[in-house]
C-alpha cells in the first residue's frame, strides 16, 4: 500500500466495508480534539494546512486509482468534520452534535453541495463538497450553541 492511499483512506478507515465516511468523520473528531488549541489563528492555520495537504494527497490518489471521490477516500471527511468544530470548545456534547450535523449535510448534500459534488472535478471537488457540508454544519452548530443551549 502506498503512503498516498494510506493517507487518502484515513489510515485505511475508508477501506472498511460499511460506513467509511462515518469512520472518516470520527477520525476528524479525533483530529480536532487532538490538534485544535482554542486559538482561532492557530486552529485555522492547522485546518488550512490539512485542507491543502488533503487536496494534494487526494489528487495523487485519484490519479493513481483512476477514480474521483470514491467512498474509500475519507481524508475529505476529516477536514470537513474539523471545519464543523473549528469555533466550538472541545466538549463531548458539541462534538457529538457537530458530528451528527456534519454527517447529515455530507450525506444529503443540500443547498448546492450536491451540485458541487457532481460538477467540480478533481481533488478540489472531492474536498470542496465536504468543506461546504462542514461550513453548513458549523453554522448550524453555532446557532444551536447560541440559541438552544441556554434554554437547556
Amino acid at each position: 500500500m502506498t503512503l498516498v492511499k494510506f493517507l487518502s483512506t484515513g489510515f485505511c478507515l475508508g477501506l472498511l466495508p460499511k460506513a467509511p465516511g462515518t469512520f472518516g468523520s470520527l477520525l476528524g473528531l479525533f483530529a480536532a480534539a487532538t490538534l485544535f488549541r482554542g486559538n482561532l489563528i492557530y486552529d485555522g492555520l492547522v485546518l488550512l494546512t490539512l485542507t491543502t495537504l488533503s487536496v494534494i494527497i487526494i489528487s495523487r490518489y485519484e490519479k493513481q486509482a483512476k477514480t474521483h471521490d470514491s467512498s474509500e477516500i475519507v481524508l475529505d471527511e476529516v477536514v470537513g468534520q474539523m471545519l464543523t468544530l473549528l469555533l466550538v470548545p472541545v466538549s463531548w456534547k458539541y462534538y457529538l452534535v457537530g458530528f451528527l450535523l456534519f454527517r447529515f449535510f455530507d450525506i444529503f448534500k443540500p443547498l448546492g453541495i450536491r451540485w458541487i459534488d457532481q460538477n467540480v472535478k478533481g481533488a478540489v471537488g472531492t474536498v470542496l463538497d465536504d468543506l461546504l457540508a462542514g461550513l453548513l454544519a458549523m453554522v448550524s452548530l453555532l446557532i444551536l450553541v447560541r440559541f438552544v443551549e441556554p434554554l437547556l
